[in-house]
C-alpha cells in the first residue's frame, strides 16, 4: 500500500481525524498535522503537541496485535530518524524512540474492533524536531535541534517513516537489539502497582519478560518500564 498525506494546519488528534477517514473507507492516507490540541499518549496521558513537532497518523490493516504493529513502527520510525537527522537513537519498550537517554518519540496505536478481532489499527506517531519544550518535559525529553541534528521538513522524515514501515516485516531482531532496558534491572509500573525486576528478554510477540526478586518469570504486554531508580515515565 501507498499512502497519500493530508496536511492540517491544527487538528485535535492526528489519530481520531485519521480513524474518521479510515472508518469512512479511505484507508491509504497518511495524516499529519502541525500541532495537536488533544494529543494523547499511552495509558490516557496527554502528549504535548505544540508546533515543532511530526504529528502523523494512519491505518494498518494486519493481523499483527497491538504490541507488533507498535514494535515495527518503533523500528521504522528509529531508521527514518537516523537517516534524516544523523542522531543514533535507542526503543524503550514498548513505544518510546530514545536519543541520548531522553525521549525524542512516542508512538501510540490503537485498535477498531469488530467482535473480538482487529478490523484494523491507527498508528500515531510523534516526533519532536524543534521548539521549547515545557518545563514538566524538558528533563526527560528532547527534540532533534537540542541533540544537535539536522532538522528534516516533517512531510520527508513522515514519507522516510511510511517507507521504512513498509519494507520493515522482519523487524523483531532489530527491535530487540535496539532496547535500551534489555539486560537493565528496571521498575515496572502496571495497574497501579510498581515492582523492581531485571528485564529479560523480549517474548515472540514483543511482551516484556520480566525476572522478579525470587527467580519467578513474568511477562507483560502493557505498563510502563523504566531504569531502576530513574522514574522518567511517570510523567
Amino acid at each position: 500500500m501507498k499512502y497519500r498525506i493530508i496536511h492540517l494546519d491544527e487538528t485535535d488528534s492526528t489519530n481520531k481525524y485519521a480513524r474518521s477517514l479510515a472508518d469512512a473507507g479511505e484507508r491509504d492516507v497518511c495524516v499529519i498535522a502541525r500541532r495537536q490540541t488533544m494529543g494523547r499518549g499511552r495509558l490516557g496521558r496527554t502528549f504535548e503537541s505544540p508546533e515543532g513537532g511530526l504529528y502523523m497518523s494512519f491505518a494498518v490493516s494486519s493481523d499483527d496485535g497491538k504490541d507488533r504493529l507498535t514494535a515495527r513502527a518503533a523500528v521504522a520510525t528509529a531508521r527514518a530518524i537516523e537517516s534524516c537527522t544523523g542522531l543514533s537513537s535507542g526503543i524503550k519498550w514498548v513505544n518510546d524512540i530514545f536519543v541520548n537517554g531522553k525521549k525524542l518519540c512516542g508512538i501510540l496505536t490503537e485498535g477498531v474492533w469488530n467482535g473480538d478481532k482487529a478490523e484494523y489499527f491507527i498508528v500515531g506517531i510523534g516526533v519532536n524536531l524543534y521548539g521549547e519544550l515545557s518545563s514538566e518535559i524538558s528533563d526527560i525529553a528532547t527534540t532533534v535541534s537540542d541533540e544537535g541534528g539536522l532538522v528534516p521538513e516533517a512531510e520527508l522524515l513522515a514519507k522516510r517513516i511510511l517507507e521504512e514501515f513498509l519494507r520493515c516485516d522482519d523487524f523483531f531482531e532489530e527491535y530487540k537489539d535496539r532496547q535500551i532496558l534489555l539486560g537493565h534491572e528496571v521498575t515496572a509500573y502496571r495497574g497501579g502497582e510498581s515492582f523492581n525486576a531485571v528485564f529479560e528478554e523480549l517474548s515472540d510477540d514483543c511482551g516484556a519478560v520480566l525476572r522478579l526478586s525470587d527467580g519467578e518469570r513474568l511477562k507483560i504486554s502493557s505498563g510502563e518500564l523504566s531504569l531502576r531508580g530513574r522514574a522518567y515515565d511517570e510523567k
